[in-house]
């Protein structure tokens, strides 16, 4: 009788154990604007909600540096430099944030006021998911809820 219970302790350790090991995302966030060659804090309060959310959810998360791009070629290339990081990182996802800011502003002010996320596989390099979200971003409250929404967005297209 005492081997039966040992038995079933250990298997239950086993498939408790299967359970404690987290998925791991690499981020990049491409800031878009015209007219500034620099990271806006905007686009750093983004990268850090973000980051903190995928944690929160179980997640392990690393990310690249947050860019400027000014063309979709440099989005390309940004975004195969950043697969390929998180490939070797051995991350399971790599997620690129493209942030676009209202080019008329041209200022740290600048309003958000469309995001592109592409969700890809980094072992395979398929995309699982792709999304825009137009809107006007202007305020930190804001910047964090469409964080907060899109951490949900994207931790369900993962689990899907």
């Amino acid at each position: 009788m005492g081997n039966f219970k040992r038995s079933i302790l250990i298997a239950i350790t086993l498939f408790a154990a299967s359970f404690c090991f987290a998925k791991q995302i690499t981020l990049q966030i491409v800031q878009h604007d015209e007219l500034s060659d620099k990271v806006f804090e905007s686009s750093m309060v983004v990268e850090d909600e973000l980051l903190n959310g995928f944690f929160d959810n179980g997640f392990i998360v690393t990310n690249s540096p947050a860019s400027v791009s000014a063309s979709s070629l440099q989005d390309v290339n940004l975004f195969n430099t950043g697969i390929g990081d998180a490939y070797e990182g051995s991350s399971e996802y790599f997620l690129q944030i493209k942030l676009y800011y209202n080019a008329a502003q041209s200022s740290e002010k600048s309003d958000l006021i469309e995001v592109d996320w592409t969700l890809a596989s980094a072992i395979t390099g398929v995309t699982i998911k792709e999304n825009t979200i137009k809107n006007k971003y202007s305020d930190t409250k804001d910047l964090k809820m469409l964080s907060a929404n899109l951490v949900k967005e994207i931790t369900k297209a993962i689990k899907a």
